[in-house]
């Protein structure tokens, strides 16, 4: 009897899983492999602050996915799922309908803006390649205006660059423009020291994931090496387009901190996109499926969650972070339990 694997999602995840897959099935005429993605690429998401600082172009963090599974027995179809019925085993895009024996969901994630006013509105995210060029492109324009501005106030707003978000998203792009700005102070003849680069965090520290040695020693290299100022144990609380205001976090909101700036890139949360709610799976209120030690879902064990989309927690009985790490080695995990129900072996 055939069976049909989907993998929604051609992220860091998915393609871990779907090449996996590959391996174990590839010479069995009874397993069809399908890749479903709403983009014809894969986009190298960790890359994007090379786009933004002016290293690579963004043909650099494309993938082409037929390439890329080329020669193998995954099929890859474009195609954007809006609609769940995973009691019956079947996806719904607006004009096509997929069935499927086992699904993992790999559809990756968006920013969440922790209802900051005028976050969403005001701020650059970094979340596809066309945010990486916009931000590019907006860096070179300050630069250039500033060169043109006789008004100081309005040159310092120009040159003055806010970070929200020390995880690693914000500091490798925090470290990329500042390496940048070297070169765009000497092609607009603009001192160095007119530039200030400052990254803000909610937490008591920058990069929480890594231990209290790496977090210091990232920190330093920030601020002495590179001339970035941290602004830790602050929140970002209003963003305007010149403007936004911080606050001790955990303090009154009414002891604001006012930082000048026409540029702010958001980086400081992310959370499952939308369209998993219209599935019947239990979720996180940021939007993360939540999924036994196995990946699979708590209400359908044929479904799988990975990468962005699991909230996997181990035995700290912490939630295991939204990395690539985390996410290929979900992919892995999830492609090794599916041959071994289709095997009838123990899940590991």
């Amino acid at each position: 009897m055939s069976k049909r694997i989907v993998i929604l999602g051609a992220g860091y995840a998915g393609i871990e899983a779907a090449k996996n897959l590959n391996k174990k099935f590839r010479k069995d005429p009874d397993v069809q492999i399908d890749l479903i993605n709403d983009r014809d690429k894969h986009i190298l998401l960790t890359e994007l602050h090379e786009v933004a600082g002016n290293r690579v172009d963004k043909s650099g963090v494309e993938i082409s996915l037929d390439q890329l599974f080329e020669n193998t027995k995954v099929n890859v179809i474009k195609d954007k799922i809006i609609d769940f019925d995973l009691a019956n085993n079947k996806l719904s895009s607006s004009d096509q309908e997929y069935e499927f024996d086992h699904l993992i969901l790999g559809v990756g994630s968006e920013p969440t803006y922790y209802n900051i006013p005028g976050m969403e509105h005001n701020a650059f995210t970094l979340w596809s390649e066309d945010d990486a060029v916009e931000i590019r492109e907006h860096v070179r324009n300050m630069f250039k205006q500033a060169a043109n501005e006789s008004d100081l106030e309005k040159r310092k707003k120009m040159l003055t660059f806010v970070i929200g978000g020390g995880g690693f998203t914000g500091i490798e792009t925090a470290g990329e423009l500042a390496e940048w700005f070297d070169d765009l102070c000497q092609t607009y003849d603009i001192s160095r020291s007119e530039v200030e680069l400052i990254v803000v965090e909610a937490l008591e520290r920058i990069l929480p994931v890594l231990c209290d040695k790496q977090c210091d020693y990232a920190e330093e290299y920030l601020s002495e090496e590179l001339d970035v100022e941290i602004i830790d144990g602050y929140a970002i609380c209003n963003v305007t387009k010149d403007y936004i205001e911080i606050s001790e976090t955990g303090a009154d909101n009414d002891q604001r901190r006012r930082i000048n700036s026409k540029t702010v890139i958001w980086t400081g949360g992310i959370k499952g996109k939308e369209v998993l709610k219209q599935t019947d799976l239990e979720l996180s209120k940021d939007n993360r499926i939540k999924v036994d030690k196995y990946l699979q879902t708590t209400k359908y064990d044929n479904v799988y969650a990975i990468g962005d989309n699991a909230l996997f927690t181990h035995d700290r009985e912490r939630p295991l972070p939204q990395l690539v790490e985390a996410a290929t080695q979900a992919g892995e995990c999830a492609a090794e339990n599916i041959e071994a129900k289709l095997k009838n072996k123990s899940l590991e």
